[in-house]
């Protein structure tokens, strides 16, 4: 059987696409394929992009048969892998920043595998990838990877209260997180997370990718707290829900604050998240008390936010005032 060395390189570019050029180089006597793949952590459109969010760091590369079993795996601690594969109608799937996926003997194999998102961290986020083509000594493919997670951000938290009694009391923030957050996700594919995380409430203490850790900011009146704080998560298809006992949900962007000492809660409901699309709260305008549970709805009178959703791929942009 005719045997071919597959160079597998990763690299997240903005650009939107990668020259034969740079992607190959082919030695005939060798018989080498450079399979060149460009990570195309999309192009920002208007979303800022923070440090480490397109960084590949390793690379794991699956090459299937037509009738998906396995014909060739290698992985890499670079961006770059090369692997023996044979001639032929090929799936190439590449797994990038990601712990090792063993055990792998065919395409449904991997698609039946799930990240789970305390595998990434900032500069070492979760994407996967992947393509088909037909493989030959002169072969080469681009196969670009994609962020499994999702970003909620929010950019201005300011206090505009109607009521006298609230205009001179005390407005602490006391922490920013995540709730009812997806723990789990296939690396190719969006399904029902198995796994969730801060059910209802704050669960988990301590800052981390879902949760900004304990704050204490207090806000004059007027006066707005403009860092910019940014969250992770898998995507959330669920119906929403505000029953008391647990089923799944909208994820929720909460601030959690004190007024005059009370603890109080304003949380906002994202839309469905998407893998791989950022959703920004960009100005919270808080109007009133907030709610006594992380759960609980607010009123429009006591606070008003939008969601700017934007694909990161964009999400959701947009101000909130409670």
């Amino acid at each position: 059987m005719k045997k071919i060395l597959l160079t597998v390189f990763a690299a997240a570019m903005v650009a939107a696409s990668c020259t034969k050029e740079s992607a190959m180089k082919e030695s005939p006597a060798a018989e080498r394929v450079t399979l060149g793949i460009c990570a195309p952590v999309e192009k920002m459109t208007k979303v800022a992009e923070l440090e480490g969010e397109r960084t590949v760091n390793r690379i794991q590369a699956f090459v299937f048969k037509e009738n998906g079993d396995i014909d060739a795996w290698n992985v890499s601690e670079t961006d770059e892998v090369t692997v023996e594969c044979s001639a032929g109608q090929r799936e190439i799937v590449v797994v990038a920043n990601a712990p090792d996926i063993e055990g792998v003997f065919s395409l449904s194999d991997l698609e039946s595998r799930v990240s789970l998102l305390e595998d990434n961290s900032l500069g070492f986020l979760v994407m996967a990838g992947r393509t088909s083509m037909e493989l030959t000594a002169s072969s080469t493919v681009v196969v670009p990877v994609f962020r499994r997670v999702a970003r909620i951000s929010i950019e201005r938290i300011v206090t505009e209260f109607k009521m006298d009694q609230f205009k001179e009391t005390d407005f602490v923030i006391k922490g920013i997180y995540l709730t009812n957050v997806a723990g789990d996700v296939p690396y190719l594919s969006d399904g029902d997370p198995s796994l969730w995380l801060n059910k209802m409430g704050l669960e988990v203490s301590g800052a981390g990718l879902f949760c900004s850790g304990e704050m204490s900011m207090s806000l004059a009146p007027g006066v707005a707290y403009e860092t910019a704080h940014h969250f992770y998560c898998y995507p959330n298809a669920s119906e929403d829900s505000f029953g008391q006992e647990w089923s799944p949900r909208h994820t929720r962007l909460v601030v959690e604050a004190s007024i005059g000492g009370i603890t109080c809660y304003y949380p906002m409901t994202m839309p469905e998240i998407k893998a791989n699309h950022s959703y920004t709260v960009t100005e919270l305008k808080i109007t009133g008390s907030g709610s006594w549970s992380p759960e609980d709805s607010v009123s429009p009178s006591d606070a008003s936010f939008s969601v700017d959703v934007q694909e990161w791929q964009d999400g959701y942009s947009g101000k909130f005032e409670i």
